[in-house]
């Protein structure tokens, strides 16, 4: 029975439907294929789709999609599942670089850990004052490839990441894009805990690869850490971010952690 392989990869609890596409199987307007088998009743189940497509100038090109079909321009815990699943398929060797809509990227494969290159971060804001209804609320801003809006908190446990989270995301000031949003706690000099409100997926997901990096440089720009930096995500995973920062210049971003392959399997 013919039918479209794909492979399911979880990256720290983000789960992702990954597509060979070399050949173009998967081309022209994709939302309402990627909503239907993101779906967790009626699909596969997933935060978004993983399209792997030729590139003339490196390993590989990476097309990322968030459940609600709309395509974005990096995701980190994406791209890390994506490296592996190169491997898998013989799309690259260990050490590798790829082609993402917000530029390009290197990866290393070690088993189940991946190591994947981000890009320096823009547009960093602290100490954002939002109005909220009758409330002021303080929040941090930077893109790491997609955009995010960091609230620190003294109990991650207790922030209410999906109201809270909803409000900032469709925020006027973020507007028309909007923007990631995460909760984020100091919990050591080298370590944070987080929760995320994703965009796309448009609900708390277990894990947020650009969101944790957002949390750490922020953090690190707030003087409450150093790197490398020790994100606990909401899955329970660790994720380590890479950087340096030479002269208030934060560069030489990596995102570390595991990757865990699923199932394999066709749509018919």
């Amino acid at each position: 029975m013919k039918g479209l392989t794909f492979t399911k990869i979880s990256g720290s609890g983000n789960d992702f439907i990954l597509f060979d596409n070399r050949e173009k199987s998967l081309d022209g307007d994709l939302r309402n294929f990627v909503r239907k088998v993101c779906s967790r009743r009626l699909g596969v189940g997933a935060d978004g789709v993983l399209l792997l497509e030729k590139s003339a100038e490196h390993d590989f090109s990476m097309r990322y999609f968030n459940a609600d079909g709309g395509e974005a321009e990096m995701c980190g815990n994406g791209a890390r599942c994506i490296a592996s699943f190169a491997l898998q398929i013989g799309a690259a060797r260990e050490k590798m670089s790829f082609q993402a809509k917000d530029g390009p990227h290197t990866a290393e494969v070690r088993g189940s850990r991946v190591k994947v290159s981000l890009r320096d971060p823009a547009q960093i804001q602290l100490d954002i004052d939002l109005e909220l209804g009758e409330k002021m609320l303080s929040v941090h801003f930077v893109n790491t490839g997609v955009p995010h809006a960091v609230v620190l908190t003294t109990d991650v446990e207790d922030a209410e990441v999906v109201p809270v989270g909803r409000e900032i995301r469709y925020h006027p000031r973020f507007a028309p894009a909007g923007t990631n949003v995460d909760f984020a706690q100091v919990t050591g000099p080298h370590s944070l805990r987080i929760r995320t409100y994703e965009r796309g997926v448009e609900d708390e997901t277990l894990a947020c690869g650009t969101g944790a990096t957002a949390s750490a440089i922020l953090a690190h720009g707030l003087k409450k850490v150093e790197p490398p930096v020790s994100v606990t995500t909401q899955s329970g995973e660790i994720l380590i971010i890479h950087f340096q920062n030479e002269k208030g210049k934060v560069s030489s971003v990596f995102l570390e952690g595991d990757v865990t392959p699923v199932f394999e399997g066709k749509l018919l």
